[in-house]
């Protein structure tokens, strides 16, 4: 499983087991890049992964673009409400682009995350007037709001990604709306189903703007920070679009300069991939609706206009560098509150349970879900983690991720009694519960998940290659990407990998905290975030074996290729034989005689 929002998650909590972790190389038969690829992507030809010329259609997109055209005749005023996520930003963004394109009088509306919760609700309904409806990433399961919508006269579409609502005989419940675009609510509605909404929107303007190859290269941009950040499958046109969108990243005339500085804040230059989307775009996006107000005033609403910003260089860098000092406030406060569910679990003997419960008093509530996600991530188990609601001191706000093996939206469905609300999918889950409750709710769901046997994941890796193919091998590995979900990236073995000094050291520590080492090798790099600790107790070894992906780094014009690393594991040195002085001279006699003849 994959957890949204959490892609640095390998880097919190790296694979780092102690005595339970094993290497494991996943399938030797195995020999080459291409091998691993196209073994991760089953019934898809070599010809299809890298060039894929098909044409994937969605019906009902024809309807969207006919309301647009008459909006623009009519000069009817659209609303367009998306949410404060990466995709909600970036597909918010797209509509926000397209609609200037066609010179549409139009409002952008995301919801607050900590005073509205997710997507539309009656307030926002309130709020319009007349005029076109348009939600993005969101709608589907707003049943109530829609109605209230079309009851006031408004002309609603939905485009969203999301399940519907299903009733208590097992059928759908569609809003009451004009259109709807969700290819998981729409039976054989679309080719292909599982974008999301940056990209179901990138197909409106695909159809949209089929003359005008400049505005679709702009779009795709934000269609692939989308794609990415909500970690729905690269595969099909999910992989199409993201290659196109990561192309056109680098390029200074279709991005945006806001997009350009986020870029350069994040030390991105020349080469892209969905890595630096998930590790570094992503989670800058979603900080500044996570945390609001007081470190993000506008909330999501900061997000959208940075990436959308397209004028100076000089505010677009300012801009920028607002959004990263967000996203650095929202790491030391998720840090804090790692270290705070890690004492909890010590000092309340948690350890073993199944799920883990844990309420950690005082925190934002729009971190308590990348809290569950690194729990899960070390423990192995399904973990919800609480929070105080700030509007009702009785209530509890809730968070909780899973593992493959437990369906954590069936597992409340079994202590719903337990609840005041909860929601999700198989992986994860929101929740609400009175305060006085949260104990019995920790028994029932724990009496309810069974004997499940949580064993530690092994660390399994595809292949194994020398210190010295580290560049070429990246040359490799850029031909059959973009990795992601459906795509994992393939994950190396280097062994013997030799410390050699740079600048009198043969690593360096960073961080706040000193938590990240980064390893000199002879001609390569080697980072291990979060795992200074780990080198220390293999007492700073100066040859190891390493386990992880590869990386590029560019730095004052100097191009260096690496790993980052997964685990590392210390080799020993072999003992130094102390020769003692009568030893050499007797050796170096023999010598001489042997030289004389003697």
């Amino acid at each position: 499983m994959i957890i949204k929002d959490s892609m640095e998650r390998n880097y919190i909590f790296p694979y780092l087991k102690g005595d339970f972790m094993k290497w494991k190389q996943r399938n030797p038969e195995l020999k080459t890049i291409r091998d691993v690829v196209m073994s991760n992507n089953p019934g898809v030809s070599e010809e299809e992964l890298l060039d894929d010329k098909t044409i994937y259609r969605i019906k009902d997109i024809d309807k969207i673009i006919n309301v647009l055209n008459d909006a623009k005749i009519k000069d009817i005023f659209i609303t367009v409400v998306g949410d404060y996520d990466a995709d909600g930003v970036t597909s918010s963004s797209e509509w926000d682009d397209m609609l200037n394109r066609l010179g549409i009088r139009h409002r952008i509306r995301l919801p607050k995350r900590h005073t509205e919760g997710y997507g539309l609700n009656i307030n926002i309904i309130d709020e319009i007037d007349d005029g076109i409806l348009i939600t993005v990433d969101n709608g589907i399961a707003a049943i109530e709001a829609i109605q209230k919508a079309k009851d006031k006269g408004l002309f609603v579409i939905i485009v969203d990604h999301h399940q519907p609502v299903i009733d208590n005989d097992g059928n759908k419940i569609l809003p009451n709306a004009d259109i709807i675009i969700d290819p998981h609510a729409i039976d054989g509605q679309a080719d292909f189903v599982n974008y999301c909404g940056a990209g179901l929107t990138y197909k409106i303007a695909e159809e949209l703007f089929k003359e005008n190859p400049s505005a679709l290269n702009r779009l795709s941009c934000f269609a692939a920070i989308g794609t990415v950040a909500d970690v729905v499958e690269l595969k099909k046109d999910n992989r199409k679009i993201v290659k196109k969108g990561l192309d056109n990243l680098l390029v200074y005339k279709s991005r945006t300069t806001g997009l350009g500085k986020l870029l350069e804040q994040c030390y991105i230059n020349k080469r892209i991939t969905a890595d630096d989307i998930g590790y570094s775009i992503g989670p800058a996006i979603n900080a500044c609706g996570r945390l609001g107000p007081p470190i993000a005033p506008k909330e999501a609403d900061m997000a959208r206009e940075i990436i959308s910003f397209n004028g100076s260089l000089t505010t677009a860098e300012s801009m920028a560098k607002d959004m990263i000092d967000v996203n650095r406030e929202r790491q030391l406060q998720v840090r804090a509150a790692d270290k705070m569910a890690e004492q909890i679990i010590e000092d309340e003997t948690m350890f073993g349970d199944a799920p883990l419960i844990v309420y950690i008093p005082d925190i934002n509530e729009g971190l308590i879900g990348i809290i569950a996600g690194h729990l899960t991530e070390k423990y192995g188990v399904p973990s919800i983690v609480f929070t105080d609601s700030h509007k009702d001191i009785t209530v509890l706000k809730g968070s909780g991720r899973s593992v493959e093996s437990v369906n954590l939206k069936a597992l409340l469905d079994l202590c719903k009694d337990d609840l005041l609300g909860y929601g999700g999918h198989p992986g994860a889950a929101g929740l609400s519960i009175k305060r006085d409750n949260l104990d019995i709710f920790r028994e029932h769901m724990q009496e309810n998940i069974g004997d499940y046997d949580f064993e530690p994941a092994e660390l399994m890796y595809d292949l194994e290659i020398d210190e010295s193919e580290i560049e070429t091998t990246i040359e490799e590995l850029d031909k059959y990407g973009p990795y992601g979900q459906g795509n994992p990236e393939p994950i190396f073995l280097i062994r013997n990998y030799h410390l050699y000094p740079k600048e009198n050291s043969m690593y360096k520590v960073s961080g706040s905290e000193n938590e990240h080492v980064r390893f000199f090798g002879l001609s390569t790099f080697a980072n291990a975030f979060f795992q200074n600790q780990k080198y220390i107790e293999l007492g700073q070894p100066k040859n190891m074996n390493l386990i992880g992906t590869l990386d590029v780094s560019y730095f004052n014009g100097t191009t260096s290729y690496g790993l980052k690393v997964l685990d590392m594991e210390a080799i020993a040195e072999p003992p130094k034989k102390r020769t003692s002085l009568a030893e050499m001279v007797r050796n170096k006699t023999i010598q001489i005689n042997k030289e004389k003849g003697l």
